[in-house]
């Protein structure tokens, strides 16, 4: 009972240090690249094949739309498809988005949408947290 105590406990900080990995990512990338306020100008549209057996029928598919952006840096237009796909109507074109990019490759840029960027590192960190207090009380409750 003890070792799988202590393999669960190294599964959660395992899955605690994934979500700060995460996190550390988004924040470094941040900082160490550019960021620049752009226009959409047009939207690429992707998709994606669900085969899950708990849909209504296999081969649901599910569309994203990249936005096309128009931008200016140090002096030079650039135009790049954002990496990042969002669900049709989120934004329009002529809209003002803030994107973030490597200024070795103004062709990738990325939305900047905190909400999407951070919303899994920390739901992975909570679930940790949760899962390695609850190790903890078991261990305490029962002494073990």
């Amino acid at each position: 009972m003890l070792n799988i105590l202590n393999l669960a406990k190294y599964f959660s900080i395992l899955i605690i240090a994934l979500g700060s990995t995460f996190l550390l990512y988004f924040i470094v990338s941040y900082f160490v690249n550019e960021t620049v306020t752009g226009e959409i100008i047009d939207f690429k549209k992707s998709s994606s094949i669900d085969n899950s057996p708990g849909r209504s029928g296999y081969g649901y598919r599910q569309s994203f739309f990249h936005p096309v952006i128009k931008f200016t840096y140090n002096a030079k237009e650039y135009q790049a498809t954002a990496t990042n796909g969002f669900a049709f109507g989120k934004y329009v074109r002529g809209e003002q988005l803030t994107v973030i990019f490597n200024p070795e490759k103004p062709e990738k840029v990325t939305v900047i949408n905190i909400f999407q960027q951070l919303f899994l590192p920390f739901c992975v960190i909570i679930i940790g947290g949760i899962f390695l207090a609850a190790i903890i009380f078991f261990k305490k409750v029962f002494g073990i």
